[in-house]
């Protein structure tokens, strides 16, 4: 049975490196391409002196769909068609390889068996101006096994925030070597291939291999775990330098088109600090703060701050509600409520009303005082009211109309039991839960998964150690389940933590704290990925400190999850108004 042509383009370019095995349940369209319809664009290496391009059905890499060469000598560009009779898949794989001079004037070659390579949606009309470069392989590898709307993309943000590009960029061939640079992002992206060449001409003199066969598999290993080390990056960032005093390069057309010191300074500052970490940022408008709480409004054009110590000579306490920006300057500084410390926030999901409870107060007594600031006026709602056991150094969660309060350190002693306050009704209670109770902890974090209607207890001090357990506390109809679900991580106190899930490998990130008999300041970060059940170590370019802020929001402009952390304590109780903003791998795999 024949069916019609598949429907209107929608290209949407990302992600694969070659050699990856496929399998996916994406399905074909089932169309049937006359031969008429053609793939074009421009591979970028260097100037390829002569280049093979193939079209693969991207969840069985083994099937040729169509073959081609060059077009025009040294171009780099490309058109090549469907072979006639080929039923094509939503997906498609581009592969190229062949013979090119690098920027520096070496020649080298791009090997059949390490291609560069970019995955394409097709539809029935031709598909035009395709890049294919370092980075679209970059794209396909960090893809992974998984192949669907989401990777494509996880893909496309996670090379663009790496390496400080625009997402349309990375796959769009008009933003190559052209005869009129209109653009900084077209200087970016030349000069980082450039940056890309010149490490593969390093390679191919130190190893005796093919360099970028090494660099491309190099990169291609770390972009399947969403970053990239801080140890490659440098190796990077010192080509990139390189290539600024290479005068072959400088002086070629190419060189003379893209070069510009200014934007090779600043890329060389963006490859230094990694893939996963932006630049300390230190305003004197920042007040000095630890043991606070951060909160962000549903549409993350503002983040706050409320309470903590402050750095003056007493360490004074507050109720300071900071609020800012969203390239975070200080807007306001309003006050709510009592002055508090190593107090709990949280929030409903329409993100209108924020609810700190307990801590420690102005005289450092805990409390079990209650108040709530209003996002829309700026100001408190109501007066401060009392109610379950007083606790500091706990965390809170919201679900279905009720805020849950775990854990912390009580009067006297750490504290096991739950409370949980009632929005609509303003009272408090007790609930019973099945299974192990939660370890009495302070110190620790709560996150909550959403999707299995779940919180997770990890961390923090209980029976005089630091805890390194997953606590999960289930809802299910009325009842709540606890039960222990994985042990890893640096065990640690005072830290971090957040939860993101993109529909693919939810995680749970941890970051800084004190650990050890001697509660050492750390600055690691971990993430547990909770479809693998393992906790992997991420580079960390932060100062040690605990008792910072987090609050985890979506950057448009890059499409991309990130994590601001601000100030906290660093050594010998110095607090800090430090902001370090880190962005979550986004791993497209399962």
């Amino acid at each position: 049975m024949k069916y019609s042509i598949l429907m209107s383009l929608s290209i949407a370019f990302a992600i694969l490196l070659n050699g990856c095995g496929l399998s996916t349940t994406t399905t074909n369209l089932g169309g049937t391409l006359a031969k008429s319809v053609s793939v074009t664009g421009t591979a970028k290496k260097g100037k390829f002196s002569s280049l093979t391009i193939r079209l693969k059905d991207a969840m069985n890499p083994t099937s040729v769909l169509g073959t081609g060469t060059s077009t025009n000598g040294d171009s780099g560009n490309f058109n090549v068609t469907f072979a006639t009779g080929v039923t094509v898949p939503n997906f498609v794989l581009v592969e190229v390889f062949g013979n090119y001079a690098s920027e520096a004037g070496i020649n080298a070659s791009v090997a059949d068996s390490q291609p560069l390579s970019t995955i394409i949606e097709v539809g029935t009309s031709n598909v035009t101006n395709i890049a294919i470069t370092p980075f679209t392989s970059l794209l396909v590898s960090h893809m992974g096994s998984n192949i669907s709307t989401q990777a494509l993309s996880d893909a496309k943000s996670f090379v663009a925030n790496t390496f400080d590009l625009q997402i349309s960029t990375i796959t769009d061939a008009t933003k190559l070597l052209d005869t009129t640079v209109n653009s900084n992002e077209k200087r970016k992206y030349n000069m980082l291939l450039a940056g890309i060449s010149q490490l593969a001409d390093d390679k191919k003199a130190t190893d005796n291999k093919n360099g970028i066969d090494t660099v491309l598999r190099q990169f291609g290993a770390q972009a399947k775990d969403g970053f990239l080390t801080d140890e490659l990056m440098g190796t990077l960032s010192s080509s990139l330098t390189k290539i600024s005093t290479n005068q072959l390069y400088r002086n070629s057309s190419e060189g003379q088109l893209f070069y510009q010191s200014g934007i090779s300074s600043t890329l060389v500052d963006k490859i230094k600090m990694g893939s996963s970490w932006s630049k300390t940022k230190i305003s004197s408008s920042n007040p000095d703060r630890a043991g606070h709480v951060g909160f962000t409004n549903i549409n993350n054009s503002s983040f706050y701050f409320w309470g903590g110590k402050s750095a003056d000579a007493n360490s004074t306490v507050t109720n300071t509600v900071l609020r800012y920006n969203s390239n975070f300057d200080l807007q306001t500084a309003n006050t709510c409520g009592m002055a508090r410390a190593y107090h709990s926030i949280a929030m409903a999901p329409n993100n209108t009303m924020a609810y700190a409870f307990g801590g420690v107060d102005a005289s450092g007594n805990v409390t079990n005082a209650l108040d709530i600031f209003s996002l829309s006026s700026l100001n408190c709602v109501g007066n401060t009211t009392y109610g379950g056991l007083a606790r500091s150094h706990h965390s809170s969660f919201y679900y279905n109309d009720k805020i849950y309060f775990v854990g912390g350190m009580g009067t006297s002693t750490a504290v096991t039991d739950v409370n949980i306050y009632s929005i609509s009704s303003g009272t408090w209670s007790t609930d019973s839960i099945t299974g192990p109770e939660v370890a009495a902890r302070f110190g620790h974090s709560t996150v909550w998964d959403k999707t299995m209607k779940r919180a997770l207890t990890w961390g923090g001090t209980a029976a005089q150690s630091h805890q390194n357990t997953v606590h999960s506390l289930a809802f299910t109809g009325n009842s709540i389940v606890s039960s222990t679900i994985a042990t890893g991580g640096l065990a640690r106190t005072s830290h971090s933590g957040d939860f993101y899930d993109n529909g693919i490998n939810p995680r749970m990130i941890l970051f800084g704290g004190a650990a050890g008999q001697s509660d050492t300041l750390t600055n690691s970060m971990q993430i547990h990925d909770f479809s693998k059940n393992t906790f992997n170590t991420i580079p960390s370019k932060a100062t040690p400190k605990k008792n910072m802020a987090n609050i985890q929001y979506y950057d448009f402009s890059k499409q991309t999850h990130k994590i601001v952390y601000f100030g906290g304590e660093k050594a010998s109780s110095v607090i800090t108004n430090e902001i370090d903003i880190f962005t979550i791998p986004r791993s497209s795999k399962r």
